[in-house]
């Protein structure tokens, strides 16, 4: 979802409240920059990102 697409186009994300909004499940969407910056802190990484579709034998397994 939101990282994966974060990180197949180049988006320059910006907080206008000073880096410093709650991330949870109800205020998730209303800072982008926040967002993203909590998924890399909680270990997530560009290298495990998979792009493109998968084919329906592998989406199968």
């Amino acid at each position: 979802g939101f990282f994966r697409r974060s990180q197949s186009a180049i988006v320059n994300y910006h907080c206008t409240r000073g880096q410093t909004c709650t991330i949870d499940r109800v205020n998730r969407n209303k800072c982008q920059f926040c967002r993203l910056k909590k998924c890399l802190e909680l270990g997530m990484s560009r290298d495990s990102v998979k792009f493109g579709r998968l084919q329906k034998k592998q989406r199968e397994k």
